[in-house]
């Protein structure tokens, strides 16, 4: 069985696709677990620049969760760039077909997305009864009014809507998506790269964060802290009715 995601380093840039065509490239475990250790390697490698994001087949770049073998929301979370892991280095996303749910939320954390005109963005949860809450995001990217009405709806938003908004950067022909995605990513990958960085961690500054990118920036801050050494004392000081000594330790 291939694997459910793949990635290749070529010329400074990283291009992480998924693999999951007969599914619409739909999440699960599998697509998580090479998520995490595609950005482990993005993030440790100085020689990778630029991330490329694609996924195979012209159906979808991803339909969502795959409901069959669903993943849970912290398990989604944990793999979203500014929201469970961080990427200060630029993101390209080449997109064809349904772009929903997740699939959409990890297209809205790429800085540039390049797609074709078969290309659909939505987010479908109130149809189906269910949300994360992820997209909640989705009103940064699109004008307000149309962002709620794709959050309320469930409907979708097409490719060439999408880009006379500005959600996309371009439209391309399919057999030319990758490729011109690359093309962009490797002309970013050129540049300085602490510069491009930087740029990029001073938008994201910029940027008023949702309820759940707060959320989530609190649980990177707090999660250490709990079973701490220093928890452990302070609850048996407590307990024993003495002043603590506290180390600072994990």
């Amino acid at each position: 069985m291939p694997d459910a995601l793949t990635y290749t380093a070529k010329d400074h840039v990283l291009h992480i696709r998924i693999n999951r065509p007969e599914a619409m490239n739909t999440f699960n475990a599998d697509v998580v677990a090479g998520f995490r250790e595609a950005w482990d390697r993005f993030n440790s490698d100085s020689d990778l620049r630029v991330g490329l994001l694609s996924a195979a087949g012209e159906r979808a770049f991803s339909a969502g969760v795959d409901l069959k073998t669903p993943v849970s929301v912290p398990e989604l979370a944990s793999v979203l760039p500014g929201i469970g892991v961080e990427v200060r280095k630029p993101l390209v996303a080449a997109i064809s077909g349904h772009c929903l749910g997740v699939g959409l939320v990890m297209a809205l954390a790429c800085d540039l997305r390049i797609a074709t005109p078969t290309a659909k963005f939505g987010y479908p949860e109130p149809k189906v009864g269910t949300t994360g809450g992820i997209a909640s995001s989705l009103p940064r990217y699109l004008p307000r009014a149309i962002a709620m009405e794709m959050l309320f709806t469930g409907d979708s938003l097409d490719a060439e809507r999408a880009y006379q908004i500005g959600f996309i950067n371009r439209l391309v022909d399919g057999s030319a998506l990758e490729e011109e995605a690359f093309s962009l990513a490797a002309r970013i990958a050129g540049n300085a790269p602490r510069v491009v960085g930087v740029l990029k961690e001073l938008v994201q500054m910029s940027d008023t964060p949702t309820p759940l990118e707060t959320a989530a920036a609190a649980e990177r801050l707090l999660a250490p802290l709990r079973g701490s050494a220093d928890e452990i004392e302070g609850r048996q000081a407590f307990l024993e009715k003495r002043k603590p000594v506290f180390t600072g330790k994990l």
